[in-house]
């Protein structure tokens, strides 16, 4: 085998920490407007973990992933939370918002996403599977939804979210819930 260019100087990946399932003090290290592959307005939020255990765990990550860049692919922040900023989600858009405004004293969500940037925020994370490119199921921890930071460590766990079952798994059938055949 040839050695890989650049091994030397890359940092090792995947034998690191892992961020349990539960609720923590964050951080918003960033915020930016974007639109939805769907056509939809959404706010991009990219998190840290600000205190405990875990405090600057995104931060680490991607500065990893920053000194590990090749041919011109920049490194993704590892914890982004996509607000969908629309009617259809305003309930939870606003709901996220009041959760920054409750976690920050004397804060008011003014619909400039800069001044989001540095605000104290509670985040809940929670597992959720995947597929794997081998076509096996993996689990990775994310973001659900955003709290009062004073209330994050007390947020209750929630459930795994689960893969759904894929039509190529099935054989090409769909579920259709157990039913009879409709013929």
């Amino acid at each position: 085998m040839e050695p890989i260019n650049g091994y030397a100087e890359a940092v090792a990946q995947g034998a690191g920490e892992a961020l349990p399932a539960g609720g923590y003090k964050c951080i918003i290290a960033n915020a930016q407007e974007q639109t939805s592959k769907t056509g939809r307005p959404m706010l991009c939020l990219c998190l840290d973990i600000a205190e405990g255990e875990y405090k600057g765990y995104f931060s680490r990550l991607f500065r990893a992933r920053k000194t590990n860049e090749k041919d011109g692919k920049k490194a993704k922040w590892p914890c982004i939370m996509y607000l969908l900023a629309d009617e259809a989600a305003v309930g939870r858009f606003k709901g996220s918002m009041k959760a920054v405004e409750d976690s920050n004293s004397g804060y008011v969500w003014d619909w400039n996403e800069k001044t989001l940037a540095k605000k104290r925020v509670g985040v809940v994370f929670r597992e959720e599977e995947f597929e794997k490119s081998d076509g096996s199921v993996g689990v990775s921890v994310k973001a659900a939804w955003l709290c009062n930071v004073d209330k994050a460590e007390d947020a209750k766990v929630p459930a795994r979210r689960k893969l759904k079952q894929s039509i190529a798994a099935t054989g090409g059938m769909a579920d259709n819930g157990g039913d009879d055949i409709p013929f």
